[in-house]
C-alpha cells in the first residue's frame, strides 16, 4: 500500500511538472575566411548567462563544410561535421571553453571536459564575434 502512495505522489508530481527537453536558438554570428574547410559559428541565444563577475557563459557551435578530418575517442579517422562548446567570455576579451561536445559523421560523438584557463581574444577572429554578441 505504502509503495502504491509513493509511486502516485511521483506521477501527480511529474504531471504538475512536466520535464521537457528545451530547443537551442542558434544565431549565426560569423565565419571564417577560410574554405578549408569554411566554419560558421553560431551562439545559442537562449542559453547565454551573465555570472556573478560580469562574465558571459553560452554554447556555441561550430559547423565545417566540408566536414573536417580528425579522429575519435577511439583513434578511428572519421570526418566532424559540428562541434557544440560551452565557452565564458569576460568583459576585458578573454575566453576559456569548459567542455567540448564533437559530431562525427559516422553517428558517434565524443566529449571532453577542461579546467577554465582564460586566453586573449585576438582581433578579427570568431571568437571576437562571439564576444562582440554578447558584450555589443
Amino acid at each position: 500500500m505504502r509503495k502504491g502512495l509513493v509511486c502516485l505522489f511521483l506521477l501527480m508530481v511529474l504531471l504538475q511538472n512536466p520535464i521537457t527537453g528545451e530547443a537551442a536558438n542558434w544565431v549565426k554570428v560569423g565565419e571564417s575566411a577560410s574554405n578549408s574547410p569554411k566554419m560558421t559559428i553560431y551562439i545559442d541565444a537562449d542559453s547565454v548567462q551573465t555570472t556573478k563577475t560580469g562574465s558571459r557563459e553560452a554554447w556555441t557551435k561550430g559547423t565545417y563544410e566540408p566536414p573536417r578530418p580528425t579522429t575519435d575517442l577511439l583513434g578511428q579517422k572519421v570526418n566532424s561535421a559540428y562541434s557544440l562548446r560551452f565557452e565564458v567570455y569576460t568583459q576585458d576579451k578573454y575566453y576559456c571553453t569548459q567542455e567540448i561536445v564533437e559530431y562525427y559523421s559516422n553517428g558517434t560523438s565524443g566529449s571532453n571536459s577542461y579546467r577554465c584557463e582564460l586566453r586573449k581574444i585576438p582581433p578579427d577572429t570568431l571568437g571576437e564575434a562571439v564576444w562582440n554578441y554578447l558584450f555589443k
